[in-house]
This record gives C-alpha cells, structure tokens and sequence, in this order.
C-alpha cells in the first residue's frame, strides 16, 4: 500500500477534502493510504509530525492553487521537501491545480494510469526547470 501525503493551504481544505473523496476507491481498494495535517492528534508536535509523515510518503499531492502559491510554509518548506525526494527518486510528487481539468474521475482502476500520466507530466516540468535553472539566461544577477 503506497502512502499518499496531502501538501494544501488550509484555506483549501474543502478542495482537500473533495480530492481525497475521489481517492476513496484506490483507499478502498487498498492501493493508498492517505494523510494530512487535520490527522495530527491535539499534543502531538505538528511540525514533526508533518516531517515524518513527509518523508514517509510514497505519493506526494501538492494541491496547488493561489493560497498554496501565497503560504511561505506550503511553497517554501513542504514543495522544496517534496521536490528534494522526487529528485531523489524517493516519491512521488503530483501537482493538483484546482479547476484545470473539470470532470475528471479518479473513480476506477484506470486512476492509477492518469496518476502515473500526471506524475510523468510533472517530471517533465521539473526537468525543464532544472534547465531553465542552468541557463543563462534565467540565473540570478
């Protein structure tokens, strides 16, 4: 069973929630077992608790919308953790952009073929940031 990782803005909880709704039959199925901060039990120390879980993910979903581009924690702390162990070859990291594709169902057994095209996507995209990275043209003066 792959352990999937909730990286959100609280403000986007309810996308969060709508989202892992759609994941219930790969949990039912027993392909995933999902988590998020709204786990953390009261007492138990939430940063750590949010570093152990991080870096026991096999799944990464960063749900990216503007609130999660806006939170110096989501963008600067859990994205560059997640981001480290993709490039590790240790997770997987999923970027989910809230409204980007209306009406997709992750209702079947099919859901892993469109998470693996997805994640597929995103490495492509964190490749092409690396280069953009090397170039020239875009390194910081």
């Amino acid at each position: 069973m792959a352990k999937l990782v909730f990286s959100y803005s609280h403000v986007d909880e309810e996308l969060r929630n709508e989202l892992e709704k759609h994941l219930s039959p790969l949990k039912r199925m027993g392909k995933i077992d999902a988590w998020h901060d709204r786990r953390i039990v009261p007492g138990e120390e939430f940063e750590g608790q949010i570093d152990k879980n991080f870096l026991e993910a096999d799944i990464i979903l960063l749900l990216v919308s503007s609130d999660f581009i806006d939170s110096d924690y989501c963008f600067q702390v859990e994205m560059e953790s997640a981001l480290q162990r993709h490039d590790r070859g240790e997770a997987i990291v999923i970027p989910v952009i809230p409204g980007l594709v209306p009406g997709i169902s992750f209702h079947s057994e099919n859901s892993w073929l469109l998470l693996k095209m997805v994640g597929q996507l995103f490495s492509f995209l964190v490749t092409m940031k690396v280069l953009f990275r090397s170039s020239t043209l875009f390194q910081e003066r």
